[in-house]
């Protein structure tokens, strides 16, 4: 019983430990928030990878297409959906030029999924500016200036970005709690 207490109380030491230890790294990680807006930032393409996400596409296009953002282009891969994703893409493009629809219908030998559309519309993206994201994820007006105003203020050719997650039920909770856990 004394080997379970200790191995519980070395156990409790080392979580303490850690979050503590992430505490502080996160201290020293850089905040979109604190960079005021570019007033003049270069072209950029965004490319996002789709791949049924009928449910989610028109809310996260609306997003983008939304942004505050002057040189924008949009480039989203239809990869092989069999849902009516690639419908719904092609209804938005008619109604704005800044999208451009590119449908994958096969996948090459070699290729996964995902990294081979975003291959394909990185291929597309006529900015050097180039911003990977997915189908269901939404932006703030300002997000992506405040993204190039960091990425020059801190003279990066690279920048990450951690989202919000928005978590509905306790089972997506625990999960994106622990992705963000492993990944800082």
């Amino acid at each position: 019983m004394d080997v379970w207490f200790a191995l519980g109380w070395l156990l409790a030491c080392l979580w303490w430990g850690l979050w503590w230890r992430m505490r502080l790294a996160v201290k020293r990680v850089a905040c979109l928030r604190d960079f005021p807006p570019h007033p003049d930032p270069p072209g950029l393409s965004i490319v996002v990878a789709a791949s049924n996400e009928e449910h989610t596409v028109q809310a996260a296009m609306s997003s983008l297409l939304a942004l505050d953002y002057p040189d924008l282009q949009v480039i989203v891969v239809n990869d092989r959906s069999t849902d009516r994703t690639g419908d719904l893409l092609e209804r938005l493009a008619a109604r704005d030029g800044r999208l451009t629809v590119h449908h994958v219908r096969t996948l090459p030998p070699g290729w996964l999924g995902k990294t081979h559309a975003l291959q394909q519309g990185a291929g597309l993206a006529r900015h050097e500016l180039i911003l990977f994201t997915d189908a269901d994820v939404h932006f703030s007006p300002d997000s992506l200036r405040r993204a190039v105003a960091a990425l020059q203020a801190m003279d990066l050719d690279h920048l990450v970005v951690t989202p919000w997650i928005e978590a509905r039920g306790l089972i997506e909770q625990v999960f994106v709690s622990y992705f963000n856990v492993m990944f800082q």
